[in-house]
């Protein structure tokens, strides 16, 4: 390899770099998870905004359960709380969602900024 390639390659993130980061998300991820042990916990798969509704938060109850009307803290840089104003399965409304269940969050006063894909839903 040239020199020139070299120092074009300085720059650029090995694949054991990436590989090393991206162990690291998913060891700190799995931390939260286990900090939250004994909490009703759900992970965020993607979020989506509503006109006229709010917010929805789609992911897996990894943990406990959650119902309408829960009062939850969203675990993101900033910590925020809000209250479970629906919860929907396979476009089915439901009451409660238990752990292991693919579910849709509809929050209360949470803009799309406010929450982000990996973040912990926490009861």
């Amino acid at each position: 390899m040239g020199i020139l390639s070299r120092i074009i390659r300085r720059n650029e993130e090995s694949d054991d770099e990436k590989e090393l980061r991206l162990y690291n998300k998913q060891r700190a991820k799995e931390e939260r998870i286990s900090d939250a042990t004994g909490k009703a916990v759900f992970v965020v798969d993607d979020v989506f905004s509503i006109g006229g509704r709010g917010t929805v938060a789609v992911g897996t109850v990894t943990e406990g359960t959650f119902s309408v009307g829960d009062k939850v803290t969203i675990d993101s840089e900033q910590s925020t709380e809000t209250v479970i104003t629906a919860l929907e399965q396979f476009r089915k409304q439901c009451d409660i969602v238990y752990e292991g269940d693919n579910a849709g969050m509809l929050l209360k006063d949470i803009t799309r900024s406010h929450i982000h894909k990996g973040d912990l839903i926490l009861k």
